[in-house]
């Protein structure tokens, strides 16, 4: 027997760059999904994408249930 995650889906955003906004944009639309957390190599990124789009965790541990990772492999 698998568990199904409780809805709504915690998810954070992994690597803030330019395509991190598009991720985003896309995520919020999905109605039994929240962004809780953000982050990046860079603090500062994280920090201005997080403040931006209103985000309350950034490069700290959360817990979440899906990670949208936004990097080049």
């Amino acid at each position: 027997m698998t568990s199904r995650p409780q809805l709504p889906l915690r998810c954070a955003i992994i690597g803030c760059g330019q395509i991190a906004h598009e991720y985003l944009t896309t995520l919020q639309r999905a109605a039994d999904l929240t962004i809780i957390a953000c982050a990046d190599i860079d603090i500062s990124t994280a920090t201005k994408f997080a403040e931006h789009h209103g985000i309350p965790e950034f490069a700290r541990p959360a817990t979440f249930s899906l990670t949208a990772r936004s990097t080049s492999p």
